[in-house]
């Protein structure tokens, strides 16, 4: 799969510090080997996230997820030796990666910091409430936070990404005016985090718009607030 940045496009008059962060997210999204993922590994990934989302992560067997892509649960050794905990880490690489080059494409779309500020909200929002699997992982993250369950070197993986994804939105904020805040930026990301509990979609493809504009208010107002 190829996500490259283009070198023509809008994207290439944003600021610098802007363009330096969108490229430190691309780079960390060529690591990935997510070029070589077989359709038989995909199958049965998206497989993983179904069943996660729909029984909960901590329900889903090998032999649930055998049977929901047609196999003998063993078979499912041979595209993934190293069994449940390698199907969900590359579940989690395949989500963020999959956010990741949605962010990057939108952004690429833009000429100002203002503009890629909406788009990359506007991204967020349309994928927390339309795809399911985010919120799953959101909640695996914040879970592992407390029990420490994840592979050591896959939290610090994510974490990297997490660390480029708050950094994307500091960068923008300031370039649109705002003083340098972690703080702000944190609560908006926990706020678009949270769009499925406060836009409550009901499903309606007509309405992610709707809601995606409301979210770009609302961020653009939490940039405004005072904390002190």
């Amino acid at each position: 799969m190829d996500i490259k940045l283009p070198l023509p496009g809008a994207g290439m008059s944003l600021p610098p510090s802007i363009r330096h962060a969108l490229d430190q997210m691309q780079h960390h999204l060529d690591q990935l080997d997510v070029a070589g993922v077989t359709l038989g590994r995909k199958a049965i990934v998206d497989a993983f996230l179904e069943l996660a989302t729909t029984h909960g992560y901590n329900a889903v067997t090998m032999r649930q997820l055998g049977k929901a892509v047609n196999v003998k649960a063993s078979s499912l050794y041979f595209h993934f030796p190293g069994g449940r905990d390698e199907i969900i880490i590359e579940s989690l690489r395949s989500n963020y990666f999959g956010w990741g080059s949605a962010v990057l494409a939108a952004a690429e779309a833009c000429a100002t910091a203002s503009e890629a500020w909406d788009a990359v909200v506007r991204v967020y929002i349309f994928r927390q409430l339309s795809m399911p699997g985010h919120v799953l992982w959101d909640i695996l993250l914040a879970s592992d936070n407390f029990a420490k369950f994840l592979p050591r070197l896959i939290r610090q993986e994510v974490d990297q990404w997490l660390f480029l994804v708050e950094n994307l939105f500091q960068v923008m904020a300031v370039e649109m005016g705002f003083p340098k805040d972690e703080l702000t930026i944190r609560a908006i990301i926990a706020m678009l985090d949270g769009a499925p509990s406060i836009f409550r979609w009901d499903g309606d493809p007509r309405t992610l718009d709707v809601h995606a504009e409301q979210a770009i208010k609302m961020a653009r107002h939490m940039l405004t607030m005072p904390w002190a």
